[in-house]
């Protein structure tokens, strides 16, 4: 799992300080990698791009991602991104089976080491 957003954060939820989650800084630094299912908390231009990246990265090397999904707790993702290049963008995110959940984060109660996902029950594609 990766959180991040334009000033990173901790989530204060159970589960959040766990092996399995690293912050951007980290994945970009080369400090930690990403690995299996990953989730992304926040969908602003920033969590958009980096799951680009992870999934772009993870397909040129390994594989060792099997998927991406970007939560958001608005109602859209990439949503300060100019609206002459957002459709392009959110039309490449879904070419690549990038996942997006909106309106979710206030239901993202924890963190559990075998998966990413919360108590909420949500599909993982």
């Amino acid at each position: 799992m990766i959180a991040i957003g334009g000033i990173p954060i901790r989530l204060e939820i159970p589960g959040a300080d766990g092996p399995n989650v690293i912050t951007v800084e980290e994945l970009l630094t080369g400090k930690r990698a990403a690995v299996g299912s990953v989730l992304v908390i926040g969908g602003g231009i920033v969590g958009c791009e980096v799951a680009e990246y992870i999934w772009t990265r993870a397909r040129a090397s390994d594989g060792t991602v099997t998927d991406v999904t970007v939560i958001e707790m608005l109602d859209r993702v990439a949503a300060h991104m100019p609206v002459t290049s957002r459709p392009f963008f959110l039309a490449r995110l879904k070419e690549q089976q990038i996942g997006m959940l909106t309106g979710s984060l206030e239901s993202f109660r924890s963190v559990s080491t075998d998966s990413p996902w919360s108590e909420r029950s949500m599909e993982q594609r």
